[in-house]
């Protein structure tokens, strides 16, 4: 994996190793990456390096403060016509306009993880539409099952939230672009709270965040390096298993750390109305994300939902 980095301490540390790094100004020259590298890091001087540690990712892009979210960067050059190649990671250690669904703020404060990933499948996909917001929910869940002292508490409240006993620790967003039955692309954002809570006032939808520290004694086994190295290797495991159709694993592992099956729910509509929709006890969600509430005849697709008290 070929390394770019404005910060070589902020790599490092991410990392979790020195490098051995080069002056990467020609590097990004004349290639399609050479868009990305000046729109990520604007005029500041680059470096760059190869790591032999994860080859299953062909680029990882290191900003120790973006100014930008990495993911909309993303979105718009693709959108601009370029043509970037499949396996590009782009990591933040903070920064400024980072959002999650409907672009809802997502504090970022140093500390913690906001990743961005850049993939192109060029080839059908099953259930792409949700396929892949699933596959980075179910990739934040095992990386956090690697703590021990975490393993099997993290949960997943519809769509897209990662929560451990009711508190907001990660957020997962999703965008692809399809041409001809094919899945040419698709960004993934993914924002992990390890080190550091948010200072997030409380809404019904997330009454509460936190960090990973929160729940664990030793911390040197939940360091924000480690995480990250769990995150992205079962990150690309997943993407493998969904281009080679294993979707139904995903959805099932997906349902089976479930936060809001057989709890009650009460689902509100998105802004600007924000009215109430419907309520009841899930009793079980859809290949499609569809959640089925007990007594209620149609399955609900779209809002936000509500965990009542237990």
């Amino acid at each position: 994996m070929k390394i770019f980095t404005d910060n070589l301490r902020f790599t490092e540390e991410f990392a979790g190793k020195k490098f051995e790094w080069q002056p990467s100004t020609k590097e990004c020259q004349n290639n399609t990456l050479s868009i990305l590298s000046s729109r990520l890091f604007s005029s500041r001087e680059t470096y760059h390096t190869v790591s032999e540690d994860i080859p299953q990712w062909q680029y990882l892009f290191s900003i120790e403060h973006a100014v930008e979210s990495q993911y909309d960067v993303l979105i718009k050059i693709i959108k601009e016509g370029a043509d970037l190649p499949d396996g590009i990671l782009c990591i933040a250690g903070s920064g400024r306009k980072f959002h999650g669904q409907r672009y809802r703020a997502w504090e970022s404060p140093p500390g913690n993880i906001y990743l961005s990933a850049f993939l192109a499948p060029k080839q059908p996909v099953i259930n792409f539409s949700i396929g892949f917001t699933i596959l980075s929910a179910v990739s934040v869940i095992q990386a956090i099952d690697a703590i021990p002292e975490l393993r099997g508490k993290a949960m997943i409240k519809w769509i897209n939230d990662i929560v451990i006993e009711n508190s907001k620790v990660s957020g997962v967003i999703a965008q692809t672009h399809t041409q001809e039955m094919k899945v040419m692309n698709a960004v993934l954002g993914i924002g992990i709270n390890v080190e550091v809570t948010p200072k997030v006032e409380p809404t019904l939808f997330v009454p509460k965040v936190a960090s990973l520290f929160e729940f664990v004694e030793d911390k040197t086994i939940c360091k924000r390096s480690i995480v990250f190295r769990n995150l992205i290797h079962h990150l690309h495991n997943n993407y493998m298993m969904l281009l080679s159709g294993q979707f139904k694993i995903l959805i099932d592992f997906y349902r089976q750390r479930s936060a809001v099956i057989g709890r009650e729910v009460k689902i509100i509509s998105e802004l600007p109305d924000e009215h109430y929709i419907t309520s009841g006890r899930v009793v079980s969600i859809t290949d499609n994300l569809e959640l089925i509430l007990e007594g209620v005849k149609s399955p609900i697709s779209k809002g936000r939902l509500i965990l009542e008290s237990s």
